[in-house]
Parts: structure tokens; C-alpha cells; sequence
């Protein structure tokens, strides 16, 4: 059973790029696999994205106690050799930990200058770490659910595939290290700003004119210029992924959902959401949490 790492990147080069950033690096572990294809699907998105990026690799079995200090040494040399401002996807929450770290010693404003992303969604190590620490989510209640249910079959004598299990995650808890806009167009930037704060009430597309105070034809080709979607697009994907988190992590029904997202009837989220996942309602929440 393993994480899906190219969702896992794929999250995170998602959540990085819709800031601004046009500089992305990855910090990771070379001495573990999911480390290193995680690089390697982030490298592709941000590649794919005409962006650059940069690589720093810790190989951990070769730093002990002694050394440990000679390895924040250098990841603040590359640190400090990074283009800015730049977001930085760390390849688990201990190691986006280390780069604040490192970023406060320098005195690099976070998430100003370098926005920090880590993997698992540590709750107590996030919102310890100063500033807390944005993480992509991993579905720990399907893991869980697999893990049992490959032991009891196990144990039942019945044989299992050896094919490995891979369990997507469920999107990337936004916290204050990556909390920022990196975007030159200061009246998209607020547009954007605006739907993050007020997507769940309710809004629409005119609302956000009446907010930046430009034309709508204008805002809309500005809007798609620089974050390749419509202001009424970004709105939808800002419920639907609230929506799946819902989903996964509550047993709320479809109308509570509605009423938490901003979707007036329940009948227009279970369209909306199908038409943009593939799937109902119901059925992604049987596949995430297997009920």
C-alpha cells in the first residue's frame, strides 16, 4: 500500500502555480523513493508549466548528530542561491519544517519571499511551526480502512494481489507559509483573493466586478490571461475541492454539503461535481472512505 505520489505532486505544483509562483523548488530525501518520484512529478508540473526548477536533496543516512548542523548549513547556501520569490514543495512535513527554519535564521519573510509546502498534514507540527505549515492531506481514513482489509483477508487464508494499493490524497490544507499571491496584476491578484474568502457564500462573477471596480469582459480576460481560467471557473474548483473534503471527512449529507459551499440546490452541486470529477457525490465518497 502506497501514497500516490504523482497526485501528491500534482497538488502541490497545482497549489504553488496558482499563486504566481514562476520559480518552484523541491527539498527532499534521496535516500527514499517516494522522495524521489515525488520530485520527479513536481519537476514535470512545473516544467510543463514553463517554470523554473530547483532541486536541493538531503541524502539522510549519511547525517548523524554531529553532521546535522553542517546540513542546514547547506540547505541555507541553496536557500540563499534561490531566485525570488519562489515556492518550495518540501517532500514531507519535517523537511518543509527544517526549510523554515533555515528561512527564519536568514531572515526571509515566509511566505513573502519563499513559500514552504509539505506532505502528510502533521496537525501539531503545522501549527506549531511558525509561520504554520501548509501540507498536503493525505487520506489516512482509507489507509487505514485498506490496511485492515488486506490483514483480515490475510489472515482469512485468501490470497492478495501483490500489485501495490495506491491511495490518493485529498488536497492541501492552506495555511500562513503559503498563504500569499505572487501575481503582478494587482486587480486579478484581489479577484482571486476575494473568491478564496467568499466562494462558499454564494457569489458569482459580478459580485467580483463590483469588488476590483473594473469591466467584466476586462476582468475576465485578465483573470484567464494569468491563472488560465475564468473567475467563474476558479470559483467552482474552490467549492468542488471543499466539497470532496467534505466528503472524505464528514458524514454530512449532500444538502448540508450544498448549504456549506455555496451551491443554492443540491441537484446543481451533484451536476457540477460530476461533470468535473467524472464522478457523483456518492460515489467519490464510497471510493475515499470505502463506505
Amino acid at each position: 500500500m502506497e501514497t500516490n505520489d504523482a497526485e501528491i505532486a500534482s497538488l502541490a505544483a497545482e497549489h504553488l502555480l496558482q499563486r504566481g509562483f514562476k520559480h518552484l523548488g523541491f527539498c527532499g530525501d534521496a535516500d527514499f523513493n517516494w522522495s524521489k518520484w515525488r520530485r520527479n512529478y513536481f519537476r514535470d508540473g512545473v516544467e510543463k508549466a514553463d517554470c523554473d526548477f530547483h532541486s536541493y536533496e538531503t541524502a539522510m543516512k549519511e547525517i548523524n548528530s554531529s553532521s546535522f548542523e553542517d546540513e542546514r548549513k547547506r540547505i541555507a547556501e541553496w536557500i540563499k542561491n534561490l531566485p525570488r520569490p519562489i515556492g518550495i514543495f518540501a517532500s514531507y512535513d519535517i523537511k518543509a519544517q527544517l526549510v523554515l527554519d533555515v528561512c527564519r535564521e536568514l531572515e526571509i519573510a515566509v511566505p513573502e519571499e519563499i513559500a514552504v509546502l509539505g506532505v502528510d498534514n502533521d496537525e501539531l507540527l503545522c501549527s506549531l511551526a511558525d509561520p504554520p505549515l501548509s501540507s498536503v492531506v493525505p487520506n489516512s481514513r482509507k489507509t487505514g480502512f485498506e490496511a485492515a482489509r488486506l490483514l483480515d483477508a490475510m489472515m482469512n487464508g485468501e490470497e492478495v494481489s501483490k500489485e501495490g494499493v495506491l491511495i490518493e490524497p485529498l488536497g492541501v490544507e492552506t495555511r500562513q507559509s503559503t498563504d500569499i499571491l505572487a501575481i503582478d496584476d494587482i486587480d486579478v491578484a484581489a479577484a482571486l483573493r476575494f473568491i478564496r474568502q467568499h466562494a462558499y457564500a454564494g457569489i458569482n462573477v459580478n459580485d467580483i466586478v463590483r469588488h476590483v471596480n473594473i469591466s467584466r469582459r476586462v476582468l475576465e480576460t485578465r483573470f484567464r490571461n494569468v491563472i488560465g481560467r475564468t473567475p467563474h471557473e476558479e470559483i467552482l474548483r474552490q467549492r468542488i475541492m471543499r466539497v470532496k473534503k467534505l466528503l472524505a471527512e464528514t458524514d454530512m449529507t449532500l444538502r448540508q454539503i450544498a448549504t456549506r459551499t455555496g451551491f443554492e440546490h443540491t441537484e446543481y452541486l451533484t451536476v457540477a461535481f460530476k461533470r468535473e470529477t467524472k464522478q457523483t457525490p456518492t460515489q467519490f465518497r464510497k471510493k475515499v472512505t470505502n463506505k
